[in-house]
């Protein structure tokens, strides 16, 4: 077994090891949740792109930030649809196209910080890990699509 393969085994069995931990050590609330979520996404796409050490230490606080900030839009998002839902009978014409206005510069300020990260990225990265990561994020996020409808069984990232 080479040394790039002996780390990557052993980043992989210290991201399930705390994957494992963070499970059992707390209660099932929603925090508890998105945590393993994000645990096991950490794993898959370490898994997916595999990569080296040295890629993994400069790639994981880019994407880390990309993603917080892509959180922070989303739950803005959330927010705003939420208002809507409970509003939506009260609201002016120009309440609502506010609202609408705002959803599409979220949306449009999200799509600059993927632009932004894609561009951070490609000066860590070779192409085809940035490929392989996208479609990671996609296989990941099918995988748990399939597990709020109830499919496959834990653990089966396949496409």
């Amino acid at each position: 077994m080479n040394t790039r393969t002996l780390y990557k085994n052993i980043l992989l069995v210290c991201i399930l090891a705390l994957t494992f931990q963070i499970n059992h050590a707390q209660g099932p609330g929603f925090e508890d949740k998105r945590e393993r979520i994000k645990s096991e996404k950490i794993a898959f796409l370490t898994r997916e792109m595999a990569l080296s050490p040295e890629e993994a230490q400069v790639f994981w606080p880019v994407y880390n930030d990309f993603q917080s900030r892509k959180d922070l839009l989303n739950d803005e998002k959330r927010s705003i649809n939420r208002f809507f839902m409970q509003n939506q009978s009260n609201l002016s014409e120009k309440e609502a196209e506010e609202l609408g206005d705002k959803l599409i510069a979220l949306q449009l300020e999200e799509a600059k910080l993927q632009s932004d990260s894609h561009k951070k990225l490609k000066e860590i990265l070779p192409p085809h890990k940035i490929i392989t990561l996208y479609h990671a994020e996609m296989k990941f996020k099918n995988y748990l699509l399939r597990q709020l409808r109830g499919g496959q069984g834990r653990g089966n990232h396949k496409n």
